[in-house]
Parts: structure tokens; sequence; C-alpha cells
């Protein structure tokens, strides 16, 4: 995962286009709400801050406060939802012996152990499934097996087995799957 949080946090300060570009970066930088939220809401006020930099500057910005104060506090977060979007694909197949959901991550996963690599896919994964069953499942996954790694041309296939539950993450290119196999 690249930083780009000091690139952000510049850049959210230019009170009109910093906003857009800290809420992309941030965008780039983690595609989790959860791992992200911090920097929002500093990119947030620091854009805020650029607000107000620029309403005491320019007297022709008196009038308008609340609205820059208003944009700079709500482009970061906006940004950032609109840019992860259509990031976020959930499949669910059904099959005559199994239940097959597949949910697809963009963007890029990096480690450089397996587990770290599986563990962080897998938890982007599972908080994209809301069924309580599934992820009662798949909450067992991860004191399971240990991780079997196989290496293709363009992707590594990290795969654990849980008994009948396999769960099996494919990183490669700008995009992650997740896919797990549920039998009835």
């Amino acid at each position: 995962m690249r930083n780009y949080f000091p690139l952000a946090l510049v850049s959210s300060l230019f009170p009109l286009v910093g906003p857009i570009v800290g809420g992309i970066l941030i965008a780039h930088m983690s595609l989790e709400l959860k791992t992200s939220a911090k920097y929002i809401v500093i990119c947030s006020l620091t854009s805020s801050l650029g607000a107000l930099i620029l309403y005491a500057s320019y007297a022709q910005f008196r009038a308008f406060l609340f609205p820059l104060l208003l944009y700079s506090m709500a482009s970061p977060p906006l940004v950032y939802y609109l840019y992860n979007r259509p990031r976020k694909k959930i499949s669910v197949e059904y099959s005559e012996d199994v239940i097959e959901i597949k949910v697809t991550l963009k963007g890029k996963y990096q480690a450089l152990d397996p587990n770290e690599l599986f563990n962080a896919a897998y938890e982007a994964g599972i908080r994209k499934i809301k069924n309580p069953y599934y992820l009662g499942r798949l909450r067992e996954v991860k004191n399971c097996s240990s991780l079997k790694v196989r290496a293709a041309e363009n992707v590594i296939i990290l795969r654990r087995d849980c008994g009948n539950l396999k769960v099996e993450v494919v990183v490669g290119g700008s995009e992650t799957k997740f896919r797990v196999q549920i039998p009835y």
C-alpha cells in the first residue's frame, strides 16, 4: 500500500481543488473505509483550514464563508465514496452442492508475506459479506489449515481449506478476487 497521505494533506490546503485531490489520493492509498476514515477526517480539517485562510486573505470571499467550509468539509469523504463505489462487486452463485460467493476488490494488496496478503484480502472481503450465516462460517477460516500458495503468470493464488469450506484469494494486476465455497 502506497502512502499518499502527505501529498493528500498538502494538496487539501488549496481550497478549491485540494479537497477533491486529497479525496482521490486517499482513495488510491486505501480502499477500505475503516483504514481511511482517520485520513479523510484529517484531510477535511486541513481543507477547511485552507478555506479559512482564503476567507481571511481575500475580501471577495468574505460573503462565502459557509459555502467554502461546507465544500471543504464535504468534498474529501464524498470524492472518496464516489471513487470507491464502482469498485465493490459481490456475486453469489448457487449450484447443486455449493454456494459460491465472489467478491472483486479493486486495488493492489501488497505484502512480502503471503499470510499477510491473504489476511488483508480476507478482511476486506469479509467486510463486504453481510449474511450472518456466511460470516459465522467464515470467521472459522483463520484458525484452519496452513495457507497454500500457487504462482501463475500474472497472479498469486492463496488458498485455505477449513474442512469442506474453501477460501481462495487471487491477487493479480489491479484487482483481487476473493472466492468462498460453502457446501449446503
